[in-house]
């Protein structure tokens, strides 16, 4: 969300920049915008770590605002660019005195993330739009193995001198305690009768006393005498990734959606499949994996993914390789065009979903987080 709306004095400040950069692009679009282009360039610039693309303004010096009319209703628009790259674009509708300016805050990609726009990777290149080369993406994804490297360090320092103090805090306490047991007058030890300083509940039938110094087996019975022993204190764990499965939303406060209706459209439908990072620590170098019911079939190969090796399982189970999901981030999404079983007409289907990743639970086959479908009815299209 925007902190504050766009002002025409900042449009006007924009507008007076020597140049284009990376972070700044001015389109005219006064009638309309291809919106994959848009697209494109919110990748773009978000890779080179965000900034505002302008439409209604030229993008050469004076740069007179000629007004747009793409894009008339910008909630749609924001719903669209979220659901198309899975993450969000502020979209703002100013009106200059001299025509209308649509203002698209893009942000900045996570680091060692870079987006993506159907399998390629935009940059800018001078007033151009380039895919990334294969070296270009290894550095960024690096970039990320790098920060995570040095929040390790981090993390174990702060351990570390935490360790100390809580060392020095505990000493410190040893010889306040040893110093007031010097204060006090001696007197007959510990009885059964005679509580002392350092043991203040030496009565006989005292049940603390008695569970302080005494276990018990399976059976209840009492077992030996054991020393008193502190409390377990907190075990360091390392973060562990944990992926939800869901149908595609654009409101991220609807996550998980288990259950869908779709239509049947020329024998087929269609629906769109992500998931999401709920754990506290990031999924790397891992697989998407999904599998359709067995009476199932796709219509058509899903983009980016490729059958289970296994060949028993290889018509109905497809995989899908990603080299990072940050926690709270939701994997870009899956197309999936399923032939439903055939007749006699099932109006639901399952789909599963499991995942394989470092950072992540050990894979289970037989556990799948499954996903319905619900064929419309009215939409079902029968033979003659």
């Amino acid at each position: 969300m925007l902190s504050k709306p766009t002002t025409i004095e900042q449009i006007d400040a924009w507008r007076a920049a020597k140049s284009e950069t990376e972070h700044l692009e001015f389109k005219e679009a006064k009638n309309q915008f291809d919106s994959e282009s848009l697209l494109e360039y919110c990748v773009a610039m978000a890779n080179e770590r965000g900034g505002v693309l302008l439409l209604g303004i030229a993008n050469r010096p004076p740069r007179p605002v000629v007004g747009t009319n793409a894009f008339r209703n910008i909630v749609k628009t924001t719903e669209d660019i979220f659901f198309r790259l899975h993450f969000r674009v502020d979209v703002e509708e100013v009106q200059h005195p001299d025509g209308r300016v649509l203002v698209f805050h893009i942000p900045s990609r996570p680091d060692g993330h870079p987006y993506e726009l159907d399998g390629s990777y935009y940059m800018r290149s001078g007033e151009s739009l380039v895919a990334m080369t294969t070296d270009q993406i290894k550095q960024i994804i690096a970039e990320g193995r790098s920060s995570t490297r040095r929040g390790t360090v981090i993390a174990l320092a702060s351990v570390f001198i935490l360790g100390m103090f809580g060392w020095l805090w505990v000493k410190y306490q040893d010889a306040e305690h040893n110093s007031r047991q010097h204060d006090v007058v001696l007197a007959p030890g510990p009885t059964e009768t005679h509580p002392t300083y350092d043991n203040p509940t030496a009565d006989v039938g005292h049940p603390e006393q008695k569970s302080s110094t005494e276990t018990h087996d399976a059976t209840g019975a009492p077992s030996k005498k054991v020393k008193n022993q502190a409390p377990d204190k907190g075990i360091l764990v390392n973060p562990q990734a944990e992926l939800q499965f869901s149908f595609h939303t654009v409101d991220p406060s609807r996550f998980p959606i288990l259950e869908m209706d779709a239509p049947l459209i020329d024998g087929a439908v269609t629906v769109e499949i992500t998931a999401l990072n709920k754990g506290t620590g990031p999924a790397k170098h891992g697989w998407l994996i999904v599998t359709i019911c067995n009476e199932c079939r796709y219509a058509e190969e899903p983009q980016n993914m490729v059958p289970a090796p296994d060949a028993q399982i290889a018509t109905v189970v497809r995989e899908r390789p990603f080299d990072e999901i940050y926690p709270g981030t939701i994997a870009v999404g899956m197309k999936l065009k399923v032939i439903p079983p055939a007749p006699p007409y099932d109006t639901n289907f399952l789909i599963g979903g499991n995942y394989a990743c470092e950072g992540c639970p050990p894979l289970d086959p037989k556990k799948l987080q499954m996903l319905k479908v619900n064929v419309v009815k009215w939409l079902l299209k029968r033979p003659e």
